[in-house]
């Protein structure tokens, strides 16, 4: 049987025997040899045995294929002790010795009871590993405890691929967690010679049976096992033995430690019990790290979502993003804009102009919220408010005229503490009809916003209004219904719109006093 010597990135004297048939040999991972480097192309070669004979073909690459020094063209017959070069790769010809050896495979079907009493027994012990038994019982303990103490899942990850890198003596662990329709390496862990960059050395044979039978698998001698040994790219990183335990949930495989080691004297069967244990463990952190960081990121969304919405409705949207985040609905806006403000800022010194926009911000904030309006932005000196959305309730535009009313009377009694030559007013301006309203932006900047002509109208009835006058389209004066005191100011051409606006002036509500 024809065999090739492999030496670069991931490969040192290794060994790849080759069955008759064709040989692909490239970057890409499904060659059959798999070859880092950046010289290295995706589908570089291929090697084709019949017997005695052996060829090689250039499969199109970049850089070419060189034999003995010199560039492959067309298919090049091979004998032993020719020397191919690929890239950063280097391959010898040879024949390979007769005289296989029995593989011995082991399959393991149960999980492990993880009893409190084995904990405890495993926290008894320490740090005093000896023997198989308690190894395995304070790898146990020690992953036990960075479940609790992980600050993210990729941490606990890397921290599980740590622990069984030391307990195993391993020349390779790989963790992989299914996103999506595969599984992705997301800690490895590696003591041969350096690896390529996005180089995971795995073999895709033991983790594709691994996933199909969902139980661990133990391959004793990995170069005679007739299942992985023939086509198998990544067997070949020189180790002897592997190792790889499914992480189960309801039956179904969400990941796996994946790890290799050098042939010793020590059992198999204690090291396989344990990184089964292992394998049970981190299935379950791996599920209650997912559910902490939903909620951290959640409590995140929500402390964004509070500034516009409100704590209690935030709390309630904040889980319930991952669909459309916008919507048609009918809404009142709400604009109000502090008169005066710009000759003021020209006089005043900056920290008296902060000061004013922050008790103003955080004033007419709380009488939106309180009642049930959310603030869409803040714009430089003014503030939009929507009411209808995200909750709809039969009385908005109501509820959006008394706010408007309370915000008038929260800013006078602001004004009445400040200074006189400081003092300004505040004008409002409101609109009813169709919008298209929701939640924008990523996750590091989040936005409650609505647009449409109802908000256009409502930014130029804010331009209508007097100083401390608040204005309301007739739209949001018929949707509000009686109750409120209400005066024609007739109908105005507003800036951005072809109709005209019927206008009325809010002056209080019929149940005040």
């Amino acid at each position: 049987m024809w065999q090739l010597l492999l030496n670069g990135p991931g490969y040192l004297d290794t060994p790849y025997e080759l069955p008759d048939g064709e040989t692909l040999l490239g970057r890409g991972e499904d060659n059959h040899v798999v070859l880092a480097g950046t010289l290295v192309s995706r589908r570089h070669a291929r090697l084709v045995a019949n017997g005695d004979e052996l060829a090689v073909e250039d499969a199109g690459s970049r850089n070419g294929t060189l034999l003995n020094g010199k560039p492959v063209e067309g298919r090049a017959p091979l004998a032993p002790g020719d020397r191919l070069a690929i890239g950063e790769n280097r391959l010898l010809v040879r024949r390979a010795e007769p005289g296989p050896r029995p593989a011995e495979t082991v399959l393991f079907r149960h999980e492990p009871g993880l009893s409190l009493a084995r904990l405890d027994r495993a926290r008894a012990l320490g740090a005093l590993a000896q023997g198989p038994e308690v190894s395995a019982l304070v790898l146990l303990y020690q992953v036990s405890e960075r479940l609790a103490s992980a600050p993210s899942l990729q941490r606990f990850l890397e921290e599980v691929a740590d622990l069984v890198l030391g307990l195993a003596r391993a020349r390779t662990v790989v963790v992989k967690l299914r996103q999506g329709d595969g599984l992705v390496p997301l800690a490895v862990r590696h003591r041969g010679g350096a690896l390529a960059a996005g180089e995971v050395p795995v073999s895709r044979g033991v983790v594709e049976e691994c996933v199909r039978s969902r139980v661990a698998l133990c391959v004793a001698d990995v170069a005679q096992d007739e299942r992985f040994s023939s086509r198998e790219s990544v067997l070949h990183y020189g180790f002897s033995q592997v190792i790889c335990a499914p992480f189960l949930r309801d039956g179904q495989v969400e990941g796996l430690v994946y790890l290799t080691r050098d042939a010793d004297d020590a059992p198999l069967q204690p090291l396989m019990e344990a990184i089964v244990t292992v394998a049970h463990l981190a299935g379950t952190g791996i599920e209650q790290q997912r559910l902490r960081e939903r909620a951290a990121a959640e409590e995140q969304v929500r402390q964004r979502l509070a500034r516009f919405l409100g704590t209690g409705l935030a709390a309630e949207l904040a889980g319930h993003l991952d669909g459309a985040r916008m919507d048609e609905r009918e809404a009142t806006l709400l604009f109000a804009d502090i008169s005066g403000f710009t000759p003021l800022t020209e006089r005043l010194p900056a920290e008296r102009v902060v000061a004013l926009l922050d008790a103003f911000y955080r004033r007419m904030a709380r009488v939106v919220f309180a009642h049930g309006g959310t603030v869409d932005k803040f714009i430089g000196d003014a503030v939009m408010a929507v009411f209808g959305a995200p909750r709809a309730g039969g009385d908005d535009a109501a509820r959006a005229l008394r706010a408007a009313l309370a915000m008038r009377a929260e800013f006078e009694e602001l004004m009445a503490s400040w200074p006189d030559e400081e003092r300004c007013r505040l004008k409002i301006g409101l609109n009813t009809g169709r919008v298209l309203a929701g939640i924008v932006g990523g996750d590091e900047r989040l936005e409650y916003t609505a647009v449409g002509d109802a908000v256009n109208v409502a930014a130029r009835l804010v331009g209508e209004a007097a100083p401390g006058q608040i204005v309301a389209g007739a739209s949001t004066v018929a949707a509000a219904g009686p109750g409120f005191v209400v005066a024609p100011l007739g109908v105005r051409q507003v800036r951005g719109r072809s109709g005209p606006v019927e206008v009325f002036e809010l002056r209080g509500a019929e149940d005040e006093p």
